[in-house]
């Protein structure tokens, strides 16, 4: 049977979320004709630092980013899967929730593509959705230790030059971050140095 939904899975730290997250979101629904672009915050980082922001700073703040931006919505999938954050069970789970007509796309930068072989279970992920890599200044959109088999299983979208960055914001407190994101920041003293 098949999907009836097309789904796009924006996950990260969002710490804070900015503009390039919703261009690469704006980009993905257009591009490949996406019926949504669902956010989700991850709970603990496994690849990186630990976030600067709590989880429920990064939820709601990813909540306003998106807020009256059509085809966009955020999930808390993560607050219910334990302790660090995996991007299988993360889709696993969001697949459940979202129901068996539902095809996702799960939208990476190709900073994750040249790391996803040191994913946990990276190849369930390329089973579970598929993976759609947007370029990102600086970065390769490539990855030669991935087998011809799973770079088959990825897309890439050339052409997405977005500076915009969460650690600019954190350490200069500039950079894209959307006004209404930006006095959150301020009002709860997140990022003060």
């Amino acid at each position: 049977m098949a999907a009836s939904r097309r789904i796009g899975v924006l996950g990260g730290t969002f710490d804070p979320p900015h503009e390039g997250h919703l261009l690469m979101a704006k980009e993905a629904l257009d591009a490949l004709g996406l019926c949504e672009v669902v956010f989700v915050p991850v709970l603990a980082p496994s690849h990186k630092a630990e976030a600067t922001a709590s989880f429920e700073d990064r939820l709601a703040m990813v909540r306003l980013l998106v807020e009256n931006q059509r085809g966009m919505s955020v999930s808390d999938v993560e607050a219910s899967l334990g302790q660090k954050s995996y991007t299988a069970p993360m889709l696993e789970e969001l697949g459940r929730r979202l129901g068996p007509q539902t095809e996702l796309h799960f939208l990476i930068g190709a900073d994750s593509l040249e790391q996803i072989h040191q994913w946990f279970r990276y190849r369930d992920i390329l089973r579970l959705a598929k993976v759609v890599a947007f370029s990102r200044p600086g970065f390769r959109l490539e990855n030669p230790n991935l087998s011809a088999l799973d770079r088959s299983r990825i897309v890439v979208v050339d052409g997405l030059a977005c500076p915009a960055s969460s650690r600019l914001f954190r350490d200069r407190r500039e950079g894209d971050v959307p006004e209404r994101v930006a006095r959150y920041v301020e009002a709860k003293g997140l990022y003060a140095k």
